[in-house]
């Protein structure tokens, strides 16, 4: 997007009988960018923005059909002080083929150096899968402070056993991709479109 810039690395590991632990870094750059005044004159400041996160998460079954998870990361602006949140949330299995999830990400947090806190978001979503797992369909509210809402529809074809192909929306911007797997590897692949952005390669997972 213009010279905006995000990386991401994370890794995940499932423990049989116990639950899977997950750690993620992910950073945020943005190129430097003329301000200007209400009369869209340049002012001579530049303005730029650098974010970092670090995130560690543990997921465990209560039951066969409940699992729960929660994750604390630390969140760093700039060069500012750090400051952390948790996010909590649920996975109710009603039937094997049907998934609901609720969370809350953000749920308990510190003020940021600059004086404001993260925002609290909640999550809502339902998976269903047909055709004997051939496809599968999902949808997911998020709810925003002031009771902002955003939707978002999604649907995965499997090919064959190593092959799925994706597609999205959240009204604005349109997603498709693919993910592969050979034996213990797998690649997944992400790209969006959306009509003032154009088309972004959001995301490549091995």
């Amino acid at each position: 997007y213009n010279g905006f810039k995000s990386d991401f690395i994370g890794a995940s590991y499932h423990m049989a009988g116990v639950g899977s632990i997950g750690a993620v870094w992910t950073q945020m750059k943005s190129p430097e960018i003329e301000e200007r005044d209400e009369l869209n004159n340049p002012s001579g400041a530049v303005f730029s923005m650098k974010s970092q996160s670090v995130a560690a998460s543990f997921a465990y079954p209560v039951f066969d059909f409940l699992c729960i998870g929660h994750t604390i990361k630390s969140v760093i602006q700039d060069k500012n002080r750090p400051g952390w949140s948790v996010d909590t949330g649920i996975l109710v299995l009603p039937m094997k083929e049907i998934g609901i999830g609720l969370s809350a990400r953000n749920a308990v947090s510190e003020k940021m150096a600059n004086g404001d806190k993260l925002p609290l978001n909640l999550l809502a979503g339902l998976s269903v899968r047909l055709f004997g797992n051939a496809l599968l369909i999902s949808a997911q509210a998020d709810v925003y402070e002031r009771n902002a809402v955003k939707a978002h529809f999604g649907a995965e074809a499997t090919i064959i056993k190593e092959l799925q192909v994706r597609a999205g929306s959240d009204i604005n911007t349109h997603y498709a991709g693919i993910g592969a797997s050979w034996d213990k590897a797998r690649l997944d692949y992400t790209a969006s479109y959306q009509k003032t952005l154009g088309l972004a390669h959001r995301e490549l997972r091995i």
